[in-house]
């Protein structure tokens, strides 16, 4: 759904740069802007457009309570398996959950809300996808490892380690760190690195 959803952003985007008669880079939407300031423009646009931005905000109030549901299922999941705590009622957690969570929520109820509810949405999703990732990188790599270096030897198992995650890392420093051709670098130092640890490790 997000993945779709970002076309459609992306594609209002553009519709309002094409009214302004501006490029794309000179609309100055970001954050949550992108469907607060793009879609109830796009939407009043068209034939009865106030009744399209009310079903539009219901709809984001939906998808409120439906990120709420996800939200408080995790903790709630990872809380109750603890040992001791099989017959701790639910409904309790949750409404613990709940009360410290509304508490929380209070600093964006102030003037400067948005500006809290922007940043540390911002730190969230940067630390998630940390997060994401050394989660597959335990489950992928490190879970039973000791056997894969039994059957094929360590300097095999580092080696294809490094072509992996060293091709990544140094794609990601040219394509940041490079002025020109940035693009272009980031491939090309990936490609290589990758295809020339292959090599080495089939050497090995």
């Amino acid at each position: 759904f997000s993945f779709i959803a970002g076309f459609a952003v992306f594609a209002a985007v553009g519709h309002l740069a094409w009214q302004q008669g501006v490029p794309v880079d000179d609309v100055t939407y970001g954050g949550f802007a992108l469907v607060f300031g793009t879609w109830p423009v796009v939407f009043g646009s068209l034939p009865g457009g106030e009744h399209w931005v009310r079903l539009l905000f219901f709809d984001l109030f939906l998808l409120g309570i439906d990120s709420a549901f996800s939200i408080l299922e995790g903790p709630l999941t990872v809380l109750l398996d603890r040992a001791g705590m099989e017959t701790f009622p639910k409904w309790k957690a949750a409404a613990l959950f709940s009360i410290v969570a509304f508490l929380f929520s209070i600093i964006y109820a102030t003037d400067a809300g948005l500006i809290f509810l922007d940043t540390i949405d911002f730190y969230i999703n940067f630390v998630l996808l940390l997060t994401g990732f050394f989660e597959t990188f335990g489950a992928g790599w490190i879970y039973h490892l000791e056997e894969q270096i039994k059957t094929l030897g360590p300097e095999v198992v580092f080696t294809y380690m490094f072509t992996t995650f060293g091709s990544i890392i140094v794609a990601c420093g040219l394509w940041f760190g490079l002025d020109n051709n940035a693009v272009w670098g980031g491939f090309l130092g990936f490609f290589v690195c990758y295809f020339a640890g292959l090599g080495v490790t089939y050497i090995l």
